[in-house]
């Protein structure tokens, strides 16, 4: 008796692949409007109301018209369920061009999902097809994609895996896998999917001949089957495999009460034809094995017709070969003989290879004279199917480590490609650090050049100053010169010629006399000019030692016309600034100078008050004004501020600074009176 009847593979596409639709109508839905040609041409292409060329018709214009699907997500999923229905479909060619499109948009999207919707979809296929290894390939392909993305995908090809390893007698490797799957579907209590590997674990240990073991786990199967929707197909299928496993433990009667469970349920000669025939045929064997002849062959038959008009071929080898037995038991050899050539016939027709050799030993117990032919013949197609089951075997095991080494190259490139990725940032945060540092390097070159510069420019603007001054002093030394001669020499012997000539008694006329008397009022004026140019000489002397008072009071009002604001200036009088030298007097100047000039750029003040003063040993310059102040964030900032800064500190002396937004600006910068000053 068939271990994996025709309902399982037909229906583990259906079952397995129910929520692969959703997962393509989810992604779809909101995109487009079901109503759109392709969604209806689909919908018709799964009508089972139609006939199947009818169906077929409207699932190759669906794929056409997917052509000008602009959107490739869109274009991807319909792909997708345009390839899952024509897996089943006898048009290849479409199946083929549809999975094929369909994986080269999840290439080029790189969606893991959707490639392994698509070895999904070839699995199904090939399963169809009888090609359990190419479907094994497709099915452990598809698990990696889903194995890190969806873990109830994963767990539906790890099933399907230990369905096609079932098929091939490696129960070992079916268990496990099966193990793996309750894993997951157990993690998300997906009832469903743990009945069907609990049903098929009670499967895998019957074939193994566990089968105490089996009916636990029949048992387990319909626990979760009373937490799903109760599909009653899954229930009749599991009481057919309890009686299955009571029929090979002898136990015919209460295999006869499970069959019986499903048997008297009406509804399961619509709901599944080919499984109400295979219980069927299986309570009959029962019966026979118990020799309750009074019913049969007729339950027989009526199995052997349903399977006719349904097609079933595999069913009936089955009940070509039971009805064999059973007219074996009678000791009716001719039928038995003729059923058992009908059984060989066509289980050699459709490739069964183990039908065939039971009905060869069918054939050897009801023709005694050909007994040794069918024996031998038995012997070399068992060997044959030894032979196929071994390359099978061999190939699968190729599948195993062809598509681990695969799974193991992907891993080294992904780490090569990850190091490659590490190198190269660690390349590039080295080139970024090195055109920082030489960027830096420049700037930090161009700023000593800078300050070199400004430094010559000090040294170049102090040496004029020198030169001035030393040439004002030059100026004033001669002024003072010229005006003490013209005081002491000019002056006094002008003075004493007039007094001398005032004595004199001239005598003549009238006239002469009164010339005489305007010539020495001329004289007196001459004298008095002379001593107004002698004292302004030294007016202008006395001036010049407050030559650097003045520059500063000058500098002040120059910015206070250019900047709209009031001023008040205060010097200590009782100072001799003029005293300072010129590095003194020349860095002060600045610090005023660019204070002034911050007042005109951003405080907006109304008034500006400076003031000079000698504190003990210390020199003060305080600007204030009335702007409108700033934050410590924003004033620590600026380069006049640094410039500032720096001035004070050559200096030796404390630059301070303080400001209240609305109040205005302080700026004090206190210096030592140091005498190299």
């Amino acid at each position: 008796m068939k271990a994996y009847p025709s309902f399982l593979i037909r229906g583990i596409a259906v079952v397995t692949l129910s929520t692969f639709i959703l997962n393509c109508n989810e992604r779809s839905s909101g995109v487009v409007p079901a109503t759109t040609k392709i969604d209806s041409l689909l919908v018709k292409a799964k009508d089972s109301r139609l006939m199947p060329e009818e169906r077929l018709k409207n699932l190759r214009a669906a794929y056409h018209q997917n052509i000008f699907t602009k959107d490739d997500s869109l274009r991807m999923a319909y792909y997708s369920k345009i390839s899952y229905l024509a897996a089943s479909q006898s048009d290849t060619a479409l199946f083929l061009d549809s999975g094929k499109n369909g994986m080269l948009l999840a290439k080029k999207r790189n969606d893991s999902l959707a490639l392994g919707n698509v070895h999904w979809n070839y699995g199904i296929y090939f399963l169809e097809r009888n090609k359990l290894d190419s479907s094994y390939f497709h099915y452990r392909k598809a698990y990696r994609f889903f194995q890190d993305s969806n873990d109830y995908y994963a767990g539906k090809m790890l099933y399907n895996m230990a369905f096609i390893s079932g098929r091939l007698k490696e129960y070992t490797a079916s268990e496990n896998l099966l193990y793996q799957a309750i894993a997951l579907f157990e993690k998300d209590k997906k009832y469903t999917q743990l009945y069907l590997c609990y049903n098929h674990l009670g499967v895998v240990h019957k074939n193994l001949g566990e089968y105490d073991e089996a009916l636990r786990n029949y048992d387990t199967a319909l626990n979760y089957w009373e937490k799903t929707s109760r599909n009653p197909i899954y229930y009749f299928d599991t009481q057919n495999n309890i009686g299955m496993v009571y029929q090979k433990t002898g136990n015919q009667k209460e295999a006869i009460e499970a069959f019986d469970r499903v048997v008297s349920n009406k509804e399961i000669g619509n709901l599944d034809p080919a499984l109400y025939a295979r219980i069927l045929d299986n309570r009959s064997m029962s019966l026979l094995l118990l020799r309750e002849f009074e019913t049969l062959p007729s339950p027989f038959y009526k199995a052997l017709q349903l399977r006719d008009s349904i097609g079933n071929q595999e069913g009936r080898v089955m009940s070509y070969i039971h009805l064999s037995q059973y007219y074996l038991a009678v000791k009716d050899t001719v039928k038995a003989r003729a059923n058992a050539e009908t059984a060989f016939d066509l289980a050699n027709k459709i490739d069964l290879k183990r039908d065939a050799l039971d009905a060869l030993l069918l054939l050897a117990k009801t023709n005694t004279e050909g007994r040794n032919f069918y024996l031998k013949k038995h012997i070399s197609l068992t060997e044959e199917l030894n032979q196929e089951e071994r390359k099978v075997r061999n190939k699968f095991a190729r599948i195993h480590y062809e598509t681990d080494s695969y799974i193991h190259k992907n891993e080294r490139l992904e780490r090569t490609r990850l190091w490659i990725v590490i190198g190269s940032i660690f390349l590039i945060t080295i080139l970024i650090l090195i055109v920082v540092l030489l960027r830096q390097r420049s700037k930090n070159k161009a700023l000593e050049f800078e300050v070199k510069q400004q430094q010559a420019d000090e040294q170049i603007y102090l040496l004029t100053l020198k030169e001035i001054a030393s040439a004002e002093k030059a100026k004033l030394e001669e002024r003072r010169r010229i005006s003490e001669e013209l005081h002491d020499g000019i002056l006094a012997r002008i003075l004493g010629i007039r007094l001398n000539w005032e004595r004199l008694k001239l005598e003549g006329e009238r006239e002469v006399i009164e010339a005489h008397l305007k010539l020495l009022n001329h004289l007196d004026l001459v004298e008095r000019e002379i001593r107004r140019i002698s004292h302004d000489l030294q007016n202008e002397i006395m001036l010049s030692d407050t030559r650097f008072i003045r520059w500063m009071e000058q500098l002040i009002k120059e910015r206070a016309d250019s900047g709209g604001f009031e001023y008040e200036y205060y010097a200590d009088p009782c100072v001799d600034w003029e005293g300072f030298d010129d590095y003194f007097k020349t860095n002060i100047y600045r610090i005023l100078e660019e204070a002034l000039q911050n007042c005109i750029k951003h405080a907006e003040a109304k008034l500006v008050s400076v003031s000079l003063r000698k504190e003990g040993d210390f020199v003060e310059l305080k600007i204030s004004d009335t702007g409108k102040g700033f934050t410590r964030s924003i004033h620590t900032s600026g380069i006049g501020l640094r410039n500032m800064k720096s001035r004070t500190k050559k200096l030796k002396g404390i630059f301070n600074i303080s400001s209240e937004v609305g109040k205005g600006t302080v700026i004090s910068v206190t210096i030592p009176n140091d005498e190299k000053l």
